[in-house]
């Protein structure tokens, strides 16, 4: 039984997010925490937040505990961009993209073979 949480529009681009997630991939929980304690990496926070989110629907929701759970899939997508503008030399301006992420993580049972 797979159990997932979702984070949208978060402030911080995909490409910082995406070797965090890469990094907690197919981990069970106590080694995700203990990779996502350790990392001083901003984006670890955020993806924290939501493997404890996950956790959470896996206990409230089906009444499985964390010992027996995984993370199954976690994807790191592009949300939308925020654009700004910047003021350049000679009356210019600048366009500033300030991107945004979407995480979905995937929470499984740990079975004999995984």
């Amino acid at each position: 039984m797979e159990v997932t949480a979702t984070a949208k529009q978060i402030r911080m681009s995909p490409r910082k997010m995406r070797p965090v997630a890469n990094a907690v991939r197919g981990k069970s929980l106590e080694d995700a925490y203990t990779i996502l304690q350790v990392s001083e990496q901003q984006a670890a926070r955020h993806i924290r937040k939501l493997v404890e989110s996950a956790e959470a629907n896996a206990s409230h929701n089906h009444n499985l505990t964390g010992e027996h759970l995984y993370v199954h899939t976690i994807t790191v997508d592009e949300n939308g961009i925020l654009k700004r503008v910047q003021p350049r030399a000679m009356g210019g301006a600048g366009l500033l993209r300030k991107r945004l992420s979407q995480v979905h993580v995937a929470l499984a049972e740990k079975t004999d073979n995984s």
